[in-house]
């Protein structure tokens, strides 16, 4: 624990994941699960409130797995890039994406 003025930071680790490269992209669901591309291995991990992995998607063309976005039908598919060949692969979501807040 560490005093930062008047707030108390805490550092630690959420999700550790394994492979060549981190995280890329990132989406969180109504149900607070993060949606998260892991660019070395092709997988888009999605991970509950307590960092616990609960489903991967494994792409079915290369690699190189970047920003996920939540859209579609019922704001239940989740985009990603494939960058590696180009593609845009979609997936269908357990929950809906959360709404993104914008300032006015």
């Amino acid at each position: 624990m560490r005093w930062v003025g008047s707030v108390c930071g805490w550092v630690g680790q959420f999700f550790t994941s394994y492979g060549p490269s981190g995280p890329d992209g990132l989406a969180m669901d109504v149900a607070g699960n993060l949606a998260m591309a892991n660019p070395g291995l092709g997988y888009v991990w999605l991970i509950n409130p307590l960092g616990e992995p609960i489903f991967v998607w494994t792409s079915p063309t290369q690699h190189v797995v970047t920003n996920v976005a939540f859209g579609g039908a019922e704001n239940r598919d989740l985009y990603c890039t494939e960058s590696e060949s180009g593609s845009i692969l979609i997936m269908r979501a357990p929950h809906p994406g959360a709404k993104v807040h914008r300032p006015r």
